[in-house]
């Protein structure tokens, strides 16, 4: 299974981590150790994987609303209860507290629960009484702009108007913008309202994902001893860079559910 994702060209994630990083993203090797490869050749090889794929799939193929309606969500609360309680046993099953990449699976598990999350509720941002912190509006942008995306493929593959490197690209794009989505939330969780406005949808997701944490780090490193929220800050920081030293593990994971057919 391993093998035939790779040619693919998505085990890193090519791209997900630019050049214009800096400080704030470090990138990381794409090569996994033996523990892990082996650990998730066990995960991809399980019943419990194919039937996440299957749910998976079965999400991309909810259909999607106009752009302007987005705040509704798509799905009903019973149908959301559903798709969550199949996967959450899924999860539940093939967890382990000593494997190699518990910490792996746990990233891919809470990118499904925010589909999840996207698809019955739609913009939380809509349904507060003032204005959102702007990254948590980014990163819901973002996971409608990457449940599009995952749409886009899905209908090209289908309709046989992508050859293998033309959906391998195109798959690379969207899982880079669901990492980006994901790194956004996670910034996001603290809802502090230390982030500069910027007007939705005149930057890319990745250029977000720098500005953010930079501007997250930085928040946390100048706060006064003590400051509940610059502790806030730090641990928000901390999760979203472990996140990144993941990715190549990661990036395996997401591949197979894009790419394996």
């Amino acid at each position: 299974m391993l093998d035939s994702i790779r040619p693919a060209g998505l085990f890193l994630i090519p791209g997900a981590l630019p050049a214009a990083a800096g400080t704030y993203i470090q990138s990381t090797d794409a090569c996994l150790p033996a523990t892990k490869e082996s650990a998730i050749a066990e995960i991809l090889n399980s019943q419990e994987w194919n039937d996440l794929r299957a749910a998976w799939e079965d999400m991309t193929a909810v259909g999607q609303p106009d752009s302007s309606e987005w705040y509704r969500g798509v799905l009903e609360d019973s149908e959301g209860a559903r798709f969550r309680a199949g996967v959450e046993s899924c999860f539940d099953r093939l967890s382990e507290a000593d494997s190699p990449v518990s910490g792996e699976m746990a990233v891919v598990r809470r990118l499904f629960m925010l589909r999840l999350r996207t698809l019955v509720y739609g913009s939380r941002s809509m349904y507060t009484r003032m204005i959102a912190p702007a990254v948590q509006m980014e990163s819901e942008q973002a996971f409608i702009s990457f449940e599009n995306r995952l749409d886009a493929v899905e209908e090209m593959r289908s309709r046989g108007l992508m050859g293998t490197v033309e959906a391998a690209d195109a798959a690379r794009a969207a899982l880079e913008i669901g990492i980006a989505a994901l790194l956004l939330d996670t910034l996001s969780a603290p809802r502090l309202y230390i982030w500069s406005y910027d007007e939705p949808g005149t930057r890319p997701a990745w250029e977000l994902v720098q500005m953010r944490f930079s501007e997250t780090r930085s928040f946390a490193d100048t706060s006064a001893a003590g400051l509940e929220g610059g502790r806030i800050a730090s641990e928000a920081v901390s999760s979203a860079d472990s996140i990144i030293g993941m990715l190549p593990g990661i990036g395996l994971l997401l591949s197979d559910l894009v790419c394996a057919r």
